[in-house]
């Protein structure tokens, strides 16, 4: 029996993923995401664009409460309302 207390998933490499690699017959990112989503046995699932637009810092807050069973959904966006962005030199030189 484990003795330790709950994780805190909102803390940087809370969590492990395992990496999956997959090659599709057809093009297409809702595609592809729907078929590797539906085979998945995982108890989360997420998706992140690597456009280093947001810092991977910032998924482990996003999927804790669905780790939690506090929420079923969970969708950020770099676009809303109180959003915090800032551009770094790797993006701008990309």
């Amino acid at each position: 029996m484990a003795t330790e207390g709950p994780r805190d998933y909102s803390k940087p490499g809370a969590f492990k993923a395992d990496a999956v690699q997959r090659l599709l017959d057809a093009k297409g990112r809702g595609r592809a995401l729907h078929e590797v989503w539906a085979a998945s046995t995982a108890q989360v699932v997420a998706y992140m664009d690597v456009d280093l637009s947001t810092d991977l810092a910032a998924l482990a807050p996003l999927v804790a409460p669905l780790i939690s069973g506090h929420s079923d959904l969970a969708i950020g966006t770099r676009l809303g309302r109180g959003a915090r962005v800032v551009r770094g030199p790797k993006r701008e030189i990309i």
